[in-house]
């Protein structure tokens, strides 16, 4: 088996976003969980708590909630589709939007996270072809 294949992936995919279907035609344009751009946020939002950590404590479960709800609206969330608000009327995507949706929808958190996360959501087709033929991603 090929490494290449089994953990490549598309850096630019996992940059700018990869559409994500959930199903029942709502997608996510996610962007992956290791981005440097994504980093670079979670560590601003953890940076409040850097001396409890710094001291062995944890981050308060409440907190980390917070933290990943707005993670995921301000950089890992980039857009999405056919996604309903209460009244089934379709919402345009905006991140404070997202972050309502997601105060709503607190499973939600777990899945997108997860779907961040997945390496396969990041692979680009043409790669996913030449690895397939030559053996390399």
């Amino acid at each position: 088996m090929s490494l290449y294949k089994r953990f490549g992936f598309s850096q630019t995919l996992a940059d700018e976003g990869a559409w994500v279907p959930i199903g029942e035609g709502v997608e996510f344009k996610l962007r992956r969980m290791t981005s440097p751009l994504v980093q670079s946020k979670r560590r601003e939002l953890e940076q409040p708590f850097e001396a409890l950590q710094r001291s062995g404590g944890e981050i308060p479960e409440d907190q980390m909630k917070s933290i990943f709800r707005k993670l995921l609206a301000q950089a890992i969330i980039l857009d999405w589709k056919n996604v309903d608000d209460k009244t089934g009327t379709q919402m345009s995507f905006s991140p404070a939007r997202a972050e309502e949706l997601l105060t709503d929808l607190p499973d939600l958190i777990t899945l997108l996270i997860s779907l961040s996360v997945e390496r396969a959501n990041f692979r680009d087709a043409a790669n996913e072809t030449a690895a397939g033929n030559s053996g390399q991603l």
